[in-house]
């Protein structure tokens, strides 16, 4: 059966980096590929999983596709590229359309295994399970046998993260809301459970960062999809370097989203492990969260 690495991760924790990396040593690897664009909408920001205000950005996907498929050399890639211009959205899709639509677009690469590291996947694939009750992951592993990972940023360094790209960009002072960095992991292991996928790990930010190499040999290899002999793993650069911001102005702000999530520091003693298994990252969190 065919093999599909999802990247389960929230945004701001590195799912630019980490596409960059799987695509730039893909040929390191046997029959792995990276599609051509990192944020396809795997799962369709249109109503009703999305909100009305995301179309515009759904339907960009085609034009970003069709841009891209001009200048494609794969065979593969441009494929892929002329399915997702043919079909980029769908409006009050249902459960099985979802999942055709995936299929039709991964298609493309009928002898690869896939990687998917689009950010929106993780809080996609919630809005979805209780929108439209109903699970992806059981459903995707009915065709695909479905490899996930997730990193996991200290959630203060990733609320101070998002804080400082809204403002910067926007001049807005914001964060993301707190059930939407909790509630995912929670949901993603119910739907895990529920879809008997095995050896799901959370794997440390600052790990991912140092260790990238590492990182992606360790994933791969632990389903069966072996680095090539006299191939060297390279690294990538940070696609968001540090810029050069006056964030004075907001400093009350990064103050007190320190001080609302520095309990949340050590959660599992991930930045010392590493990794550890979703389903005791989730009970270290409901302990936190008081959640029995």
């Amino acid at each position: 059966m065919q093999k599909l690495i999802i990247n389960a991760s929230l945004k701001k924790t590195g799912t630019t980096f980490l596409h960059n990396l799987f695509n730039r040593n893909a040929h390191c690897f046997d029959s792995l590929i990276v599609p051509p664009i990192k944020e396809w909408y795997v799962i369709p920001r249109v109503e009703p999983i999305a909100s009305r205000n995301k179309v515009h950005l759904q339907h960009a996907l085609g034009e970003k596709a069709e841009i891209l498929y001009k200048a494609e050399s794969n065979d593969s890639h441009k494929e892929f590229l002329r399915r997702v211009a043919n079909r980029p959205s769908g409006f009050y899709m249902s459960s099985n359309e979802i999942v055709e639509r995936i299929i039709y677009l991964l298609s493309a690469y009928p002898n690869h295994s896939i990687v998917i590291n689009d950010p929106n996947f993780l809080t996609d694939l919630c809005a979805i399970s209780q929108t439209l009750k109903f699970n992806l992951i059981r459903q995707l592993s009915k065709h695909f046998d479905v490899k996930i990972f997730c990193i996991h940023r200290n959630f203060y360094d990733l609320q101070v993260s998002f804080a400082k790209m809204r403002f910067s960009v926007e001049g807005l002072v914001d964060q993301i809301p707190h059930n939407k960095i909790i509630m995912p992991y929670m949901f993603l292991n119910e739907l895990i459970n529920l879809s008997g996928i095995d050896n799901v790990f959370v794997y440390d930010f600052g790990y991912a960062m140092k260790e990238s190499q590492n990182l992606i040999v360790e994933i791969l290899e632990s389903i069966g999809i072996r680095k090539r002999n006299n191939f060297y793993v390279e690294s990538v650069p940070n696609p968001n370097p540090k810029q050069d911001f006056d964030y004075s102005t907001i400093d009350s702000h990064l103050k007190i989203i320190s001080q609302k999530y520095e309990k949340y520091s050590h959660l599992c003693e991930l930045d010392i492990r590493h990794k550890v298994a979703l389903c005791d990252f989730v009970k270290s969190l409901r302990k936190i969260e008081g959640i029995h």
